[in-house]
């Protein structure tokens, strides 16, 4: 079969995967990838640990939607996706096992894994804590490093989707958005402003309704308990099925509320994993791991941003995805004629233990996150508009542009969604602008920041953008004062800014910076107290 050929019926294989219309399942891969890479080299891991802990989240997603994955064995053949995509795949289909899927739905708090009370998510997130324990020692015995990291990456997914997925950032009785109420912590402020689960007091937490999916249909508009919601779902009207709970993507309502509380229970179960292996001189060997496995963490980070982006699954926004062929070479790279990593083989593994009930019912302890929030707070880069004056970068006559940023913020790596088919774009709903946040200690006096716009054309390589008004620069580079709201540099002042490229092929982007302060919870920890060690099931 032609090379040609190949892509198309791959694209049609791997749309099903990911393209098909449905809920996002999870904070959408930039913000697992961002959170986790940004609290672990707080948290002195270097970068190969990082990346095997992002591409081990990740798989979470992956072996999830197995019935949008032909290569998965379990895709229907009834649609006209599924008949291609399992023709493609008829000699190279990795045949998941029931157990792998189910345990990786297990390890969600997102639709496929619904809680519905407080007593079962109190029940999982008990049993979570015991059973990573659990596991982590076990590893740490062996010596099984690439195991311990599997582990975080996993088990922070599953955290991190807390966040995105239940009520419990929700303000209290605000009827008018999402259609249900939360517990209100950030608006009451008895806990901080950040508190997670562990946060707060088991008998508090009893008093309120905590779940991850109710939907009442018969209800009325004041006491609808809603599900999880589709990637752009509507946040509010009066057609129940309309409205969704998720806080996958920067699209959805309360977004950066559940990215930074996520972001401060990733190193608060960070740390309560280093307080259970205790074992020093065996964490600093996970912090300074660097063994690719002969490149194959290489091929698994290229597939999981590959994957993701090129679907629209990166970061949100309507209509983000890529071209058709550049989605089915993505498919093939991935997939095809691979056999699974060595990362991806250990996750497998892992997962259908870390599903089952722990050995014992010893109280896993994990500290407050008092002192982490107190040595926190968020900047956020919002882009709200972008412009092309002139059509010289786009390569292919006559035809739109498909955009992305890459922001460097105080030293990391950021990349946004494709804004696909579009010389000017701003953001009308349900879009939302480009939103990078990046934690930062609330004395620091100055944030250095680098921007570039590339376009992604279909024939040819990528072409960078002029966004600076530096004549010979394209890049632009500025600074932003955390206490003082100033910029300086390419652009300067407070509030929203343009900033415009000095050449013929130049762009206009606007943007602007804010400062997200946190108050953090009352110290002390929260001893995680015995429950009965009870395995969750699936629900149908």
């Amino acid at each position: 079969m032609k090379f040609q050929f190949r892509i198309f019926f791959a694209q049609v294989a791997i749309s099903a995967f990911l393209l098909a219309n449905g809920p996002a399942r999870a904070f959408e891969t930039a913000p697992h990838f961002d959170m986790t890479r940004d609290a672990l080299s707080t948290e002195g891991f270097g970068e190969t640990a990082i990346r095997v802990v992002q591409v081990s989240n990740w798989f979470n997603d992956l072996y999830e939607q197995d019935d949008r994955n032909a290569f998965s064995g379990h895709q229907s053949w009834n649609t006209k996706e599924g008949f291609f995509g399992n023709l493609l795949t008829l000699f190279r289909k990795e045949n998941w096992s029931k157990a792998l899927v189910d345990a990786a739905e297990l390890l969600h708090f997102d639709s496929s894994n619904p809680i519905d009370s407080q007593i079962q998510a109190q029940t999982e997130w008990y049993r979570l804590a015991r059973k990573t324990r659990e596991l982590m020692r076990d590893c740490a015995r062996r010596n099984d490093i690439e195991g311990m990291l599997v582990i975080m990456g996993m088990t922070l997914h599953a955290l991190q989707d807390f966040y995105t997925h239940s009520n419990w950032i929700e303000p209290k009785g605000d009827r008018r958005v999402l259609g249900g109420s939360g517990p209100g912590w950030a608006r009451i402020r008895t806990f901080g402003s950040h508190p997670t689960f562990f946060d707060v007091p088991e008998a508090e937490r009893a008093k309120e309704d905590i779940y991850s999916q109710k939907l009442q249909p018969n209800s009325l508009p004041g006491n609808i308990k809603v599900g999880h919601g589709g990637q752009d779902t509507p946040s509010s009207g009066m057609n129940l099925a309309s409205y969704g709970m998720n806080k996958d993507s920067l699209t959805r309502p309360y977004y950066e509320e559940a990215y930074t509380t996520a972001y401060i229970a990733t190193r608060q179960w960070v740390q309560a994993m280093r307080s259970w292996v205790q074992n020093d001189a065996v964490w600093s060997r996970l912090q300074q791991f660097a063994n690719t496995h002969g490149g194959e963490l290489d091929h698994d980070q290229r597939g999981a941003f590959e994957l993701s982006w090129h679907v629209g699954r990166w970061n949100g926004n309507e209509g983000v995805k890529s071209s058709i062929v550049d989605i089915g070479k993505a498919g093939i790279r991935y997939f095809d004629g691979r056999s699974k990593s060595f990362f991806r083989g250990k996750w497998e593994t892992l997962a259908v233990e870390m599903v089952k009930a722990p050995v014992t019912n010893e109280p896993a302890v994990v500290p407050s996150s008092a002192q982490i929030a107190a040595n926190t707070s968020f900047v956020v880069l919002r882009i709200t508009r972008l412009h092309q004056f002139n059509e010289f970068i786009d390569i292919d006559p006559g035809k739109t542009a498909n955009y992305y940023f890459d922001a460097n913020i105080g030293g990391q790596m950021f990349r946004s969604c494709i804004i696909n088919g579009h010389d000017t774009f701003t953001f009308p709903p349900p879009n939302a602008p480009i939103t990078f946040i990046k934690a930062v200690p609330p004395g620091q006096t100055s944030v250095p920041i680098r921007l570039q716009l590339w376009d992604d054309d279909l024939f040819t390589s990528r072409d960078q953008a002029d966004i600076c008004p530096v004549k010979g620069r394209l890049e632009l580079r500025f600074s932003y004062s955390p206490r003082t709201a100033q910029l300086s540099g390419d652009v300067s002042g407070i509030g929203t800014k343009k900033a415009r490229g000095f050449d013929n092929d130049n762009h206009e982007i606007t943007l602007r910076m804010q400062t997200m302060p946190v108050i953090p919870p009352p110290v002390g920890p929260n001893v995680l107290q015995v429950a009965p060690s009870i395995q969750l099931q699936k629900r149908p």
